[in-house]
Parts: structure tokens; sequence; C-alpha cells
């Protein structure tokens, strides 16, 4: 009887087991679907923002590799120009880089013996070097024929700022640079600079260096140089004044370009014209 009673008790215990699974609810398929969409969203998120730092983290890299180039660069030039003199197109007294040195830092390397150039090109800086070595800057020729080139950076360097002067005895050179360094994607450039002073000055004034200097009155001319200067030559300028005459020797000997003037009679000034008979001087004019 107790084992009936038992059996019986254990047979209501399962039961309500069942009926308790059976009563459970389980995730409907609009419950699910929602769930996947949420899930797949969130995947999506998170996908799109790590592929957004790769591309941040990709561009930034290229910045810095970009910048760590173009300063390793004007170290360089600065260590060069440093012990260098430079070399101006028409022996001028300052660079004139983007004008008539052509875009171009002209040395001769002292340290080195060598004659080298520093060209902005194709957004690039490159490295211009003769092959041999030389002994002064006279020896240097038109930093073009006979030098090989070699890229110092890639094509992100968007501009080039130069400016300074050649060293003169007592005083030595100056160069200032700037490079505006733009990757591609970037939104503005970022610009690095450098001065540099010119260790060694230019040897003292020779009357074969290409320049006015020392004691000189012109280039390599005059002064303490054998060779004597040409004397210049001027003129009387403007329109030839109608119904006058230029007054007697009046364009020769000029010390400066003078304008021709009407007067009512020749005096000491030069490019004077006297009125003819029968027209008299009105402003500048013979009526």
């Amino acid at each position: 009887m107790k084992q009936k009673i038992k059996s019986y008790i254990s047979g209501k215990k399962l039961n309500r087991r069942k009926n308790s699974i059976l009563k459970r609810r389980g995730f409907s398929l609009i419950e699910t679907l929602i769930a996947i969409f949420i899930f797949s969203f969130a995947i999506a998120m998170l996908s799109g923002s790590f592929s957004s730092f790769l591309k941040n983290y990709a561009t930034e890299k290229r910045e810095q590799r970009a910048l760590e180039d173009a300063q390793y660069v004007l170290n360089l030039m600065e260590k060069t120009i440093r012990t260098s003199i430079v070399s101006t197109t028409g022996g001028s007294a300052s660079l004139s880089f983007q004008g008539a040195d052509g875009n171009m830092i002209k040395l001769f390397d002292n340290s080195q013996s060598k004659c080298l150039a520093y060209l902005y090109e194709d957004k690039k800086m490159k490295l211009l070097t003769k092959t041999g070595s030389d002994t002064n800057i006279n020896s240097c020729g038109n930093f073009s024929t006979g030098y090989t080139s070699a890229d110092l950076t890639g094509d992100n360097i968007e501009s080039v700022k130069v400016s300074g002067w050649v060293s003169t005895v007592g005083k030595p050179g100056r160069v200032s640079i700037s490079l505006a360094v733009r990757e591609v994607g970037q939104t503005s450039p970022i610009n690095i600079g450098m001065t540099v002073s010119l260790r060694d000055f230019d040897p003292a004034p020779t009357c074969t260096d290409g320049r006015q200097n020392g004691t000189e009155t012109g280039k390599d001319c005059g002064g303490s140089c054998p060779t004597a200067c040409a004397a210049p030559t001027f003129s009387c300028t403007g329109s030839v004044i109608v119904n006058a005459t230029l007054c007697t020797d009046d364009n020769i000997g000029l010390t400066a370009d003078t304008a021709y003037t009407a007067v009512d009679s020749c005096g000491a000034p030069k490019c004077e014209y006297d009125c003819n008979a029968g027209f008299v001087k009105s402003g500048n004019s013979c009526i």
C-alpha cells in the first residue's frame, strides 16, 4: 500500500513538471527576426568603426612618414649648406629661388670638394651631384650638365620657400628653407622649416669670381682689378620735338639718360630743343 502511494505521488510530481515545461513559451518568429536584426546592426556598426579606425591609422602613418622624410631632407640640407659656398645666378648677393636661380640652391661643399644643388621639381626635392671632385665654386658649371639626380622625397612637397644671401668678407651667408608637406587625403599641408648660417665664408674677392665685390666698380672690373669697366652710355630720351632744332652737341657727353626738353634758347643742360623761327614754346612743344 505504501508503495502504491509513493508511486502515485511521484506520478503527480512528474505530471506537474511536464505541464510546467509545456506551458513555457519560446521566442516567436518576429522576436527572433528582431534579435537577428539588432545583432546584425551592432556587428555592422562595429565593423564600420574598425574600418574607419584602420583607414585613419593608415593615413596618419603616411603623413608621419612624409614628415619624417621631409625632416630628413631638411637635416641633410642644413648639414651640407653649413659647410658650403652658395652660388647665385649672375652673382647676385641674394638667392632668387623661384626666379633666376630656377628652384635650385646651388652649392660648393667644402667638406666634400663637390658641386651639388638641391632642386624642387615635380613636387619632389631632388639632389643634383656633379661627378668627380672640384676645387671651387667656379668649376661647378651650370649645375645641370654632368650632374646626376636623386629623389630625396616623394611627390608630396606642395611648395618650397627659400630666402637668403651669399657670404661676403666678414659676413657669413644665411639660408632659410620652408617645406609645405601634404599627403593624399590630407586637408591642409604641414609646414616645417629651418635656417642655417654658412660656417665657411666666401674667399676674399677676386677679379674672376663673377661678382661685383671688394673695390670693384663693376663685375670683375674697375677698382683693384686690372680690367677697366666699360664706360656707360647715355642718351636723350622721349619723343623728338617737332618745329625745333636740337641744340649743338646736346646729345654728346651725357652723364645720365635725359629727356628731350623744349626751350626758348639753348642753355647748359643737355637734350634741349630750340624752337625754330616762327614757332614759340608751349609746354614741351613748339607751336
